[in-house]
């Protein structure tokens, strides 16, 4: 397995944000197949499909990637979500996805985990503040 992302499809973008999502899902599309069912390859849904970025087309499991910059082998045990209500609100659903959590440095995949759906439960959902124009970054 590959585990460098694709860095020609950076040259589109100028945000890191979109750099980071683009790469990120990319190799993601490209390397991962179902843990449920087995099936070699997992569907990217349409975009902006709240807390459900792939599915298997076979047992219909549905999936979010996390992905985060890092050099550190220790993952948080706080999820970080700027859609609060709609993440909790899909996480106590009925049809809830399970989660990848991806760490790269480098443009290159560092680990990757897969917590199952039956772990998620709200307390470990952190919701993030509004960024102010006045805060400065230090």
């Amino acid at each position: 397995m590959n585990l460098d992302f694709d860095m020609s499809l950076a040259k589109r973008y100028n945000s890191n944000s979109q750099i980071t999502r683009v790469l990120t899902e990319d190799w993601f599309a490209r390397n991962m197949y179902c843990p449920i069912c087995g099936k070699q390859t997992i569907q990217k849904v349409k975009a902006n499909a709240p807390v459900k970025d792939y599915i298997c087309e076979n047992c219909k499991s549905q999936y979010e990637l996390k992905s985060k910059r890092v050099n550190t082998d220790s993952f948080q045990s706080i999820v970080a979500d700027g859609e609060y209500t709609t993440m909790i609100n899909r996480i106590t659903s009925l049809d809830n996805p399970s989660f990848f959590f991806m760490h790269y440095d480098e443009y290159r995949v560092n680990n990757l985990i897969i917590v199952p759906k039956c772990f998620f439960t709200p307390t470990i959902i952190k919701e993030l503040k509004p960024k102010s124009d006045n805060n400065s970054n230090f």
